[in-house]
Formats: structure tokens, C-alpha cells, sequence
């Protein structure tokens, strides 16, 4: 079921994707790179009709005005080298079923919305993202240094490879998303919130994969850090926190090290000083990739 809310004209509505102007002067172009699938594309403004998209058109707005997407088929982006991509001048704000421009669909497709708001420093707020199963690389870049300051929701349980790869590094946001899933799959968080100022968290999934959490935190603000896997997974821990100066506080739950490469740097350059908290069966001496200087501690 898509979720309905308030729209700009005061309607609760099956709201499309729609992207509300702040500022005077501003305008949206939907342009594509490659051969994306983007048949079915409509827009409509304030009082106009749905009228047919053609790619590339630049749609000018004013402040308080909007403009309104949906897609009569079910396709879009379909790779990383083929895609659409919004070119966004002002400053806005997005509202509204991102869905929209998968015709109402209730589950992603490979690629779909990658590098959507790719650098769009004039986006402030994501639209809604209700789809429960993601398809890999769905999300990818989708916010990649954008001007989003509040994080989507994403209630997606069903991850898939590369899903939320590098979505939204480099962004003003201060706080993490939730990320409810306890099962997770290859490199499905790669690089997710890299260079953001968020300070703390919550990862619950107990259930790792390769690649998973790859470099998912490397140079955000993060301040302390639960990891309850129980079992580590072929390099899903590698530079997850590097470059994570405030970290000062990290908990894990698994009992072995297994490979080396798991967690291939990644607690380097974080706090001197931090608390590492494990289980006791797992064992620790000099070799082991905790920083030095912080004290270890048993459950």
C-alpha cells in the first residue's frame, strides 16, 4: 500500500514523488546517461494535467511551487552506466512515494534508483521509501554528496548485494537512519555514511556477509560503535570505522577472529584512548586489531 500524506495543497492523497521548491528562480531537469528505460515517465505541476516526460526538459518553479513525477512502467535506471539523474537548481525539498517512478511497485529493481539525487546540494529532504525488498544496487549514490540534513526512512528487511552502497556520504545529515534488517547481504552497507557527522548508530544484524559493512562509517563523527555479529564474514568489518577520530567506544559479539582480513583496518585512526568490549571466548593479545591504548573489557 503506498503511504499517503499531506500534500502541498493541504490533500491527504497517494502522493508521487514530489519535489517542492524553497526558493525563487529554481528549476528540475530529469537527464539520462546511457539507455535507461524511461518510457513511462509523466509530471505534472500545481493544477496541470499528467503530461508525458521527455528527458532532458527543464521544468522551471518558484518558491512554493512543485512538480510531480510517476512512471507508467516499472522500469528506470538499469545499471551503473545507464541511469537518470535530476539536475536541481534552488533548493527543495522532496516529499511524496520515490515508488512513484516504478509505477507504484512494492519492491525494487537492480539498479533502479542509483545516482538519482547524485551531488544535488539543492535537495534538503528525501522523499518517503517504503518499498520492504530491496534489488542490488537499487540505492547506490542515490544521495552521494547531496544536501539531504535528515536521513530516509528505510524500513527495507530484505537486503541484496550493494543496496545502499555509497548513498549518502559527504551529506549534512546528523543522524543515522535506522537500519532494521538482522540479516545482511554482500556489501550491502559498503561505504554507506562515510564523511558525515552522525554520532552514534544502531547496526542489529547478527547475521553478516561478505563486504558488508566495508568502510560504512570511514571519517563520520561516530562516537561508539555495537556490533553484534556473532560470526564474521569474509572482509565485512574492513574500514568500517577508519578515520572515525571521536570513536571511543566500540562492543562486539563474536567469539573468533577467523581471517585477518575481516577487519583489515578497520578501528585505524580512531580515539588514543577507547574501551574495546567483547565476549570472553574471545581471545586477545598484541596481534590483535584493537587500537592501542584502549583497555579491554569482558562482558
Amino acid at each position: 500500500m503506498i503511504p499517503t500524506r499531506l500534500n502541498p495543497l493541504g490533500v491527504n492523497e497517494f502522493l508521487p514523488l514530489t519535489l517542492f521548491a524553497l526558493a525563487d528562480s529554481s528549476s528540475v531537469t530529469l537527464n539520462a546517461t546511457g539507455s535507461p528505460v524511461v518510457s513511462g515517465l509523466q509530471y505534472r505541476r500545481r493544477g496541470e494535467p499528467w503530461t508525458a516526460y521527455t528527458i532532458g526538459t527543464t521544468i522551471p518553479l518558484d518558491a512554493r511551487q512543485y512538480v510531480q513525477f510517476r512512471n507508467t512502467a516499472d522500469n528506470l535506471s538499469t545499471s551503473g552506466s545507464d541511469y537518470v539523474q535530476f539536475a536541481l537548481v534552488g533548493e527543495f525539498d522532496a516529499m511524496g512515494n520515490i515508488m512513484s517512478m516504478l509505477n507504484n511497485a512494492s519492491a525494487c529493481k537492480a539498479y533502479c534508483f542509483t545516482r538519482l539525487f547524485y551531488q544535488q546540494t539543492a535537495l534538503k529532504r528525501p522523499p518517503e521509501m517504503p518499498a520492504m525488498t530491496l534489488a542490488s544496487d537499487c540505492y547506490a549514490s542515490m544521495y552521494y554528496y547531496s544536501g539531504i540534513t535528515v536521513p530516509p526512512v528505510l524500513p527495507a528487511l530484505q537486503m541484496a548485494t550493494r543496496c545502499y552502497q555509497s548513498m549518502m556520504p559527504g551529506t549534512a545529515i546528523t543522524a543515522a537512519p535506522v537500519l532494521p534488517s538482522t540479516a545482511l547481504a554482500p556489501a550491502c552497507y559498503g561505504y554507506m555514511l562515510q564523511n558525515t557527522h552522525i554520532p552514534s548508530i544502531q547496526l542489529p544484524a547478527t547475521t553478516l556477509a561478505s563486504y558488508c559493512y566495508t568502510g560504512m562509517l570511514t571519517g563520520s563523527w561516530v562516537e561508539s560503535l555495537t556490533l553484534p555479529g556473532t560470526a564474521l564474514a569474509d572482509y565485512c568489518y574492513q574500514y568500517l570505522a577508519s578515520n572515525c577520530s571521536r570513536l571511543t567506544s566500540v562492543e562486539v559479539d563474536f567469539t573468533s577472529w577467523r581471517n585477518a582480513a575481516d577487519t583489515t583496518g578497520w578501528l585505524s585512526n580512531v580515539a588514543a584512548s577507547g574501551t574495546f568490549t567483547k565476549p570472553a571466548a574471545l581471545q586477545v593479545d598484541s596481534s590483535s586489531p584493537i587500537p592501542a591504548g584502549w583497555t579491554v573489557v569482558d562482558k
